[in-house]
C-alpha cells in the first residue's frame, strides 16, 4: 500500500489488482470464519488467511474436532488458494 497525501487514508495500488492474482481454487464469495458440524461426530471449523512472506498468498485452514462431551482436535489442513505480486523476505 503507498500513503496518498490527498487520500484520508491508505488506498491499495495497482500491485493488488485482481487481475494480477493466480487462484488455484475458487475464492469463496463469503469471506467469514464458519464451524459446520458433519452428522453427530465432528465440526469443522473453516477461516483463511493471508500472507505476505515470500509472495502475496491466500489460503484456506481447516480444522477438524471430535465432539465427545467436549471437543478435541482431529485433524486438519491448510492449503493455498491463491497468489500474487509483492511480498517479502526477511
Amino acid at each position: 500500500m503507498v500513503y496518498d497525501s490527498s487520500l484520508d487514508a491508505m488506498e491499495p495500488t495497482g500491485m493488488f489488482d485482481a487481475a494480477d492474482w493466480r487462484w488455484s481454487e475458487t475464492p469463496p464469495e463469503d469471506w467469514r470464519p464458519r464451524a459446520e458440524r458433519a452428522g453427530v461426530g465432528t465440526v469443522t471449523v473453516t477461516f483463511w488467511s493471508y500472507s505476505e512472506l515470500g509472495s502475496s498468498t491466500v489460503y484456506e485452514h481447516q480444522d477438524v474436532y471430535a465432539v465427545n462431551g467436549s471437543l478435541v482436535p482431529a485433524g486438519g489442513h491448510r492449503r493455498e488458494l491463491g497468489s500474487g505480486p509483492g511480498g517479502f523476505v526477511f
